[in-house]
């Protein structure tokens, strides 16, 4: 799969071809994509009943 900026007389042709498949990104998408995750300690999401299992 190619990646690509095209314009919009290309992107109108390629649209036309049977198998081709078209994905727009947003830059709200990316930025999220790029923010830095929390880290979240796994033995805080198990039930204090099944930890002794």
């Amino acid at each position: 799969m190619d990646i690509c900026l095209i314009g919009v007389a290309l992107l109108a042709q390629l649209a036309r071809r049977p198998k081709s498949q078209i994905f727009a990104v947003l830059i709200a998408d990316i930025e999220k994509a790029l923010a830095l995750k929390k880290h979240t300690d796994p033995k805080i999401k198990v039930p204090k009943e099944t930890a002794g299992l």
